[in-house]
């Protein structure tokens, strides 16, 4: 027997929700009731995470997580989207904000496997190189 891995589940809900839009709340209950009977209910918030990720790719959306020392202005989140969609080519991105008052200014923007360090400490330690 195969198993399925939690990245073709979550491809397979998104397929039936993409397919019968006005079934949503009956495909969920189906898909629980699935994991259930499979023993694999521990496994639902990989799956969801997963879901969220394979959604994502599939619209074109690019979640980031942007660190700071004060909550982002407009300008910024504006700044951040744009060079995000234009490093990755996503059409748009979703910004997790998270403040650090360890910072002395700046934000630091990570996504997927890459930091793009805009700290006033990292700036400052460039120049002094």
């Amino acid at each position: 027997m195969i198993k399925a891995t939690n990245r073709s589940i979550a491809e397979a809900l998104l397929t039936s929700v993409e397919s019968h839009p006005g079934e949503v709340k009956k495909i969920c209950e189906n898909f629980i009731e699935l994991l259930r009977i499979n023993r694999r209910l521990k496994s639902l918030p990989l799956i969801l995470r997963t879901l969220e990720r394979v959604a994502e790719d599939r619209l074109g959306i690019k979640t980031v997580t942007a660190v700071s020392r004060f909550p982002l202005t407009g300008g910024a989140r504006a700044a951040i989207t744009k060079l995000v969609t234009k490093r990755t080519g996503a059409k748009s991105a979703i910004i997790n904000e998270q403040i650090d008052e360890q910072l002395l200014g700046g934000t630091r923007i990570s996504f997927d496997n890459t930091v793009i360090d805009l700290s006033i400490q990292t700036q400052f330690k460039k120049l002094m190189e």
